[in-house]
């Protein structure tokens, strides 16, 4: 497990992943409070109920409560157990990479109208294995440079 601490204009969010990187959950700080904002999974779990039945999937709140609903998630297509890379940059860009061989970018896209950061899976974009890699495990990521 790692945790990701990031100021995004001066806001304070929290970035930790699961045991074996299952998934990675985001945090917006409220005062001491972390309250949760989305979640990005790998595969299907037993936790939270509701997800989709199969595959990855996303989980962003839609009103602010912290809670998970079941209007909440998006599917993210097929589950990739081979991911063991997260990074979350400077500007609050997500970046994955699973051993099957690609990098998946998900763009910051501002904040929502309860402060929590704005992921959409369908605004994600693929990005090939660079040469000479032939398999991925870890990624790190300087937006600045």
């Amino acid at each position: 497990m790692s945790v990701f601490v990031r100021r995004i204009k001066a806001q304070r969010f929290l970035y930790p992943t699961g045991i074996f990187a299952n998934q990675l959950s985001v945090y917006r700080m409220k005062g001491e409070f972390a309250v949760p904002s989305a979640i990005f999974a790998r595969e299907h779990s037993t936790w939270p109920t509701n997800q989709p039945a199969t595959g990855s999937w996303l989980w962003c709140h839609n009103n602010g409560d912290g809670s998970i609903q079941n209007d909440d998630y998006e599917s993210l297509g097929a589950a990739d157990g081979s991911i063991w890379g997260w990074e979350v940059d400077s500007k609050g860009d997500i970046w994955q990479t699973p051993e099957s061989g690609f990098i998946r970018h998900y763009r910051y896209l501002g904040w929502d109208a309860y402060g929590s950061p704005n992921y959409i899976g369908s605004a994600s974009e693929v990005i090939p294995m660079p040469a000479p890699f032939n398999k991925l495990e870890r990624i790190k990521y300087f937006p600045d440079k």
